[in-house]
């Protein structure tokens, strides 16, 4: 099964695979700066549409978040002393 897209009057459509799989035609992706390799969420409401978003870039700094927290709250003169030492 193919993929096929097209656009009209502000809508898009696109066809699903066997494998559960469509394309987001290039006008959605384009508006949306989705790339190859961005995550995407997808959003239903009660009646049934489903909105797509993009999902924020992870930062590589994320994974320090929290890293020093036992040191919160003390002065930070005092631990470069500690660590150098003195």
């Amino acid at each position: 099964m193919t993929n096929s897209a097209k656009v009209r009057h502000g809508s898009s459509r696109s066809t699903l695979t066997t494998k559960g799989q469509v394309t987001i035609p290039k006008p959605i992706r384009d508006r949306l700066g989705l790339r190859p390799g961005d995550s995407i969420d997808f959003a239903m409401d009660e009646q049934g549409t489903v909105r797509i978003m993009r999902c924020p870039k992870a930062s590589p700094l994320d994974k320090w978040i929290g890293f020093l927290d036992e040191y919160k709250g003390q002065d930070p003169d005092a631990l470069v002393r500690e660590m150098r030492g003195h």
